[in-house]
């Protein structure tokens, strides 16, 4: 009894840990968004729409989105592909990258199935194909999406359709596992975009009040 006590114990660890890489995983895509200004707008996006997989169709399963600072992915450091192989699947190292969450991959793996993570480097400004797609975390079931527009939550993103749309401050994920389809769990990402916005509205406040007194 006590061994299977420790292996369950066990279990349910390496299942919270697992949880918790996939939350930062995502955390640390999300806050890498980017967003260009004036002409160079057209190059960047983030986009949030309901896949084919979505178990809500009028929710977002999938972001995509052109991501800046993201470290150099593990598998470029340690592939022992050739040069022509990693530049294909990986792009070159550093730049603008494409970067896509979905429970409905662009390339049908097979059976494969759970929440899949694309990248592309350089993006190509073609945000439902290319890179490199894996599975991110096979256990998901489902995968949902809401952005928050400083007003509101919104259920889907387009920057490219709507000129004065920026990237959203902050979006809200939830999801279930596939031996828990019951139980929905959701976490909050605040992008850099809000930091940024609370940034110039704290300057605009102090120029208002006549700057910061001695």
């Amino acid at each position: 009894a006590a061994v299977g006590t420790q292996r369950r114990l066990a279990d349910e660890e390496e299942r919270w840990m697992r949880r918790i890489r996939f939350e930062d995983a995502l955390r640390t895509l999300l806050r890498s968004a980017y967003l260009a200004e004036g002409v160079d707008r057209t190059d960047t996006y983030f986009l949030a729409y309901a896949g084919a997989n979505a178990a809500d169709g009028t929710v977002a399963d999938t972001v995509t989105f052109t991501a800046l600072g993201l470290r150099v992915p593990f598998r470029a450091a340690t592939s022992a592909d050739d040069f022509e192989t990693r530049n294909e699947q990986i792009g070159p190292v550093g730049g603008l990258r494409e970067v896509s969450i979905s429970t409905t991959p662009v390339n049908p793996p097979g059976n494969e199935q759970g929440a899949f993570l694309r990248e592309q480097t350089p993006a190509d400004g073609l945000p439902d194909e290319g890179g490199y797609e894996r599975v991110l975390w096979d256990e998901v079931e489902s995968l949902q999406f809401e952005m928050w527009d400083g007003t509101e939550w919104r259920t889907d993103w387009d920057t490219t359709a709507d000129d004065q749309l920026g990237l959203p401050l902050e979006v809200r994920v939830t999801y279930t596992l596939r031996d828990d389809p019951d139980v929905s769990r959701s976490f909050t990402v605040r992008l850099r975009s809000a930091e940024a916005l609370q940034a110039r509205i704290e300057a605009q406040n102090q120029a208002q009040q006549g700057g910061v007194q001695p």
